[in-house]
Protein backbone atom coordinates (compact mmCIF):
# COMPACT_ATOMS: atom_id res chain seq x y z
CA UNK A 1 0.00 0.00 0.00
CA UNK A 2 1.22 3.48 -0.82
CA UNK A 3 1.83 6.10 1.81
CA UNK A 4 -0.76 8.90 2.00
CA UNK A 5 -0.14 11.57 -0.59
CA UNK A 6 1.90 9.27 -2.87
CA UNK A 7 0.69 8.03 -6.21
CA UNK A 8 1.64 4.91 -8.06
CA UNK A 9 3.94 5.33 -11.05
CA UNK A 10 1.24 4.44 -13.60
CA UNK A 11 -1.04 7.18 -12.23
CA UNK A 12 1.78 9.70 -12.40
CA UNK A 13 2.51 8.80 -16.01
CA UNK A 14 -1.17 8.95 -16.99
CA UNK A 15 -1.63 12.35 -15.41
CA UNK A 16 1.54 13.74 -16.96
CA UNK A 17 0.39 12.61 -20.41
CA UNK A 18 -3.12 13.94 -19.91
CA UNK A 19 -2.08 17.42 -18.82
CA UNK A 20 1.37 18.55 -19.88
CA UNK A 21 3.06 20.84 -17.40
CA UNK A 22 4.33 23.25 -20.04
CA UNK A 23 2.21 24.17 -23.03
CA UNK A 24 3.81 23.72 -26.44
CA UNK A 25 5.38 26.81 -27.91
CA UNK A 26 3.47 28.22 -30.87
CA UNK A 27 5.00 27.47 -34.24
CA UNK A 28 7.24 24.68 -32.96
CA UNK A 29 5.28 21.90 -34.66
CA UNK A 30 5.19 23.86 -37.90
CA UNK A 31 8.97 24.13 -38.06
CA UNK A 32 9.40 20.38 -37.48
CA UNK A 33 6.29 18.60 -38.80
CA UNK A 34 7.96 15.18 -38.76
CA UNK A 35 8.28 15.33 -34.97
CA UNK A 36 4.52 15.36 -34.68
CA UNK A 37 4.54 11.76 -35.90
CA UNK A 38 6.75 10.46 -33.10
CA UNK A 39 10.01 10.43 -35.01
CA UNK A 40 11.82 11.83 -31.98
CA UNK A 41 15.09 13.50 -32.84
CA UNK A 42 15.13 12.24 -36.41
CA UNK A 43 13.82 14.05 -39.45
CA UNK A 44 11.91 13.47 -42.66
CA UNK A 45 14.36 10.96 -44.16
CA UNK A 46 14.03 8.62 -41.19
CA UNK A 47 10.26 9.13 -41.06
CA UNK A 48 9.80 8.22 -44.73
CA UNK A 49 12.19 5.28 -44.52
CA UNK A 50 10.69 3.84 -41.37
CA UNK A 51 7.14 4.19 -42.72
CA UNK A 52 8.00 2.44 -46.00
CA UNK A 53 10.06 -0.29 -44.35
CA UNK A 54 7.43 -0.82 -41.65
CA UNK A 55 4.69 -1.17 -44.24
CA UNK A 56 6.66 -3.85 -46.07
CA UNK A 57 7.35 -5.61 -42.78
CA UNK A 58 3.67 -5.67 -41.90
CA UNK A 59 2.83 -7.01 -45.38
CA UNK A 60 5.33 -9.84 -44.95
CA UNK A 61 3.95 -10.62 -41.47
CA UNK A 62 0.39 -10.75 -42.84
CA UNK A 63 1.59 -13.08 -45.58
CA UNK A 64 3.14 -15.35 -42.94
CA UNK A 65 -0.08 -15.27 -40.92
CA UNK A 66 -2.18 -16.25 -43.95
CA UNK A 67 0.09 -19.04 -45.18
CA UNK A 68 2.15 -20.39 -42.33
CA UNK A 69 4.83 -22.23 -44.27
CA UNK A 70 8.60 -22.39 -44.04
CA UNK A 71 9.19 -20.20 -47.09
CA UNK A 72 7.09 -17.32 -45.71
CA UNK A 73 8.81 -17.59 -42.33
CA UNK A 74 12.24 -17.51 -43.95
CA UNK A 75 11.22 -14.54 -46.11
CA UNK A 76 10.08 -12.60 -43.04
CA UNK A 77 13.23 -13.51 -41.11
CA UNK A 78 15.55 -12.40 -43.90
CA UNK A 79 13.54 -9.23 -44.41
CA UNK A 80 13.82 -8.43 -40.69
CA UNK A 81 17.60 -8.50 -41.01
CA UNK A 82 17.53 -6.20 -44.03
CA UNK A 83 14.91 -4.03 -42.27
CA UNK A 84 17.22 -3.32 -39.34
CA UNK A 85 20.17 -2.56 -41.60
CA UNK A 86 18.11 -0.20 -43.75
CA UNK A 87 16.60 1.48 -40.69
CA UNK A 88 20.06 2.14 -39.26
CA UNK A 89 21.18 3.47 -42.65
CA UNK A 90 18.20 5.84 -42.66
CA UNK A 91 19.22 7.03 -39.19
CA UNK A 92 22.76 7.75 -40.37
CA UNK A 93 21.56 9.54 -43.51
CA UNK A 94 19.13 11.62 -41.52
CA UNK A 95 21.73 12.54 -38.91
CA UNK A 96 24.12 13.76 -41.62
CA UNK A 97 21.58 16.08 -43.22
Amino acid sequence: MLAPGRRCRATQIRRSLASPSTPPRPGRALRHPERAFGAGGFGAIYLAGSAALGGLFIAAAVRLHRQADRASALCLYLYSLAYLAALFAAMVLDART
